[in-house]
């Protein structure tokens, strides 16, 4: 899977085609600084995860050979342009980006060099591209526009606008064979579409129980078999899918509900990435079930596009107007371990053996052996420490005589703890004593006591919700605005003349949601904080400000100038 969103940002990860049934994983992020503080749209790379490209909005394509640790551009063959989206091939040699109110560009050299065949594809406000494996079969989606697709890497183009409609569509992604496609459209209850013919034909997959259909419909991605599907809506929860597309269901658990940046989904679909607005970074390695929050990043929005390699071993974000983040993803099975023979055996005495064959991934913290006088065991002969593979032992004292005992090995990781086979052997005959002709005794375990911690008290904590606004003297609003509008410049859903952005600015600077500029351009910094500020109040953050947030903004102003 090759995609890339041109609206929304989201790590790139870099995740195996076959499952991996780790038990635990271990993430260290790294910030690149050498990749420069820049308006980051989106991001590629080779399967390999060390072949990446990432492109700027207002700016030129960077690449980096070594996994992002360094980065350089080739400016003068691709130009500076509002770069929105990027794809890769699996070998990283072909290339794919896409310009808003542009063309689309092909580089066959990793980016050396780039070309476009404006007569085919046109210039359009062109918002995601996407990739198969080869780098032959290209989608890319148009902003009010329709879907197209080309077969020869971008030299021709053509759409199948009968079928899958001219809409505000915002992302794309492909499955590895480029036959399976999928497709999001922008705003309220529009939904999702899939294609299994390369494009040629669309379904819509939004009818599925429990969608919320007045959600806003954010990011997508897709896996390699095109079968497993990740869908987020703002204000709900993440969606999935594991036959493509006819059936979903809600990923509500660890994951919860939010305001949904970016997902991404690795090309066996186990592993999941999800970015809330507010910076809250999610991971999940069991295709959704559970999550771990990635606090490295905590704070950081994230912006822009994601993609996987082969290895599930590296991870890269691009966040806007910041440095690229990359990491490194450990993950640890349990040991394995095999119970090896008992050897120097007395009447009292024996020394038990094991082998530990595979640490799992990390050095085992403890080990050791299980022994009684069945198979339930009942004692236990460990040692903590940091152990990698090979055999070991310990000498076990106070045995009977004439008495067979069963044990088995057991290794320790962060993943879990590893048992061995069962295994026995036979203490030697009990020495014979003056006046008896032989003698045996058996003791039984000594009993074990065990002490339960109680467990801890939680106690609730109340925090008052907040329901009005600090009355100060103020200018109120008196149109409805949103992002991408500018004072002075006639706007569409103002239906007028926009003049209240930089009196909506300074109410939100007034109110102790910026520091923002008051420039009377409604960009993200000023969509942002007022997101904020709906959701503090109880209003759908979805940044528009219409009546209900306009009212309680005015609310606010002791006096109306």
């Amino acid at each position: 899977m090759k995609k890339f969103y041109s609206i929304l940002s989201i790590l790139f990860l870099v995740v195996s085609l076959l499952p991996m049934q780790a038990s635990a994983v271990s993430v260290t992020w790294t910030e690149q600084t050498g990749s420069g503080s820049r308006d980051w749209k989106s991001i590629a790379s080779s399967s390999d995860g060390t072949k990446l490209a990432a492109v700027v909005n207002a700016g030129y394509i960077y690449t980096s050979t070594d996994s992002g640790t360094t980065w350089s551009t080739n400016g003068d063959s691709s130009g500076i342009a509002n770069w929105r989206s990027i794809s890769s091939s699996d070998d990283g040699t072909k290339l794919a980006a896409v310009v808003n109110a542009g063309y689309i560009y092909t580089s066959t050299d990793s980016g050396a060099t780039w070309s476009t065949n404006g007569d085919s594809s046109g210039s359009r406000s062109w918002n995601s591209i996407a990739s198969s494996s080869d780098g032959t079969k290209l989608v890319a989606s148009v902003t009010s526009g329709y879907i197209y697709t080309s077969t020869d890497s971008g030299a021709t183009w053509s759409t199948s606008g009968d079928s899958s409609g001219s809409r505000a569509w915002s992302s794309v992604s492909s499955s590895s064979d480029g036959l399976k496609l999928l497709a999001t459209v922008g705003g309220m209850g529009n939904g999702a579409y899939t294609s299994t013919d390369g494009g040629l034909n669309w379904v819509n997959r939004s009818s599925f129980p429990g969608n919320p259909m007045f959600s806003f419909w954010g990011p997508e991605s897709l896996s390699a078999d095109g079968l497993k599907i990740v869908l987020a809506m703002t204000s709900t929860y993440v969606w999935t899918s594991t036959d493509g597309g006819v059936n979903f269901s809600t990923q509500s658990g660890s994951s919860g509900s939010g305001s949904w940046n970016s997902v991404s989904i690795s090309p066996d679909g186990s592993a999941l990435f999800a970015s809330k607005f507010g910076g809250s970074n999610l991971l999940s390695t069991d295709g959704g079930a559970t999550w771990s929050a990635q606090s490295s990043l905590s704070g950081l929005n994230i912006y822009s596009s994601s993609v996987f390699s082969s290895d599930n071993t590296k991870i890269a974000a691009v966040i806007p107007n910041g440095n690229i983040w990359t990491a490194v993803v450990s993950y640890i099975d349990a040991p394995t371990i095999s119970t090896t023979s008992a050897s120097n055996i007395t009447d009292t005495t024996a020394t038990l053996g094991g082998n530990i064959t595979n640490t799992g991934g990390e050095n085992n913290t403890a080990r050791g052996f299980h022994y009684g006088l069945t198979g339930s065991y009942g004692s236990t002969s460990s040692e903590s420490g940091s152990y990698s593979t090979g055999v070991y032992t310990a000498d076990i004292t106070g045995l009977d005589c004439n008495t067979t005992y069963h044990y088995r090995a057991f290794a320790t990781n962060t993943a879990g703890t590893t048992n061995g086979s069962d295994s026995t052997f036979t203490t030697s005959s009990c020495p014979r004593r003056y006046g008896s002709s032989s003698s045996s005794s058996r003791y039984s375990a000594p009993a074990v006591s065990v002490v339960v911690a109680p467990a801890p008290v939680v106690v609730p904590v109340n925090v008052p919700t907040p329901t009005t606004i600090p009355n100060t003297k103020c200018t109120a609003l008196a149109q409805k605005i949103r992002s991408g509008a500018r004072d002075g410049v006639y706007n569409t859903y103002t239906k007028n003349v926009v003049s209240d952005v930089k009196i909506l600015q300074s109410h939100m600077n007034r109110l102790g949601y910026g520091p923002i500029k008051e420039d009377g351009v409604f960009g993200l910094n000023t969509k942002s904080v007022v997101i904020k500020m709906q959701n503090k109040f109880g209003v759908t953050g979805d940044g528009l400000v219409g009546p209900k947030t306009r009212e309680m903004i005015n609310s606010s102003c002791a006096e109306v100038n």
